[in-house]
């Protein structure tokens, strides 16, 4: 017997958001520019931080997706001063 209704799924939101944060910070560390995916990646982490319910995994995900979108954001701010 497959049960796939018992089976929980991760936060699509959630996962998009990291691995946006991800790409963020590789593009703030070679073409020093990370901004524009760093806010579509924090939109993404903070929608996916509404959506999380109990069917859906991805608190954790969308917090770390959270904070590599801002370490991407922050590191522009940084290496402008």
């Amino acid at each position: 017997m497959n049960d796939k209704g018992s089976k929980k799924n991760n936060n699509v939101n959630a996962i998009l958001s990291l691995i946006i944060g991800i790409i963020s910070i590789f593009g703030l560390i070679f073409i020093k520019e990370g901004t524009l995916l760093s806010i579509a990646g924090l939109i993404l982490g903070v929608m996916s931080l509404k959506e999380t319910n109990v069917k859906l995994l991805g608190e954790k995900l969308s917090l770390v997706g959270i904070v590599f979108n801002l370490i991407g954001f922050t590191g522009l701010i940084i290496l402008s001063v």
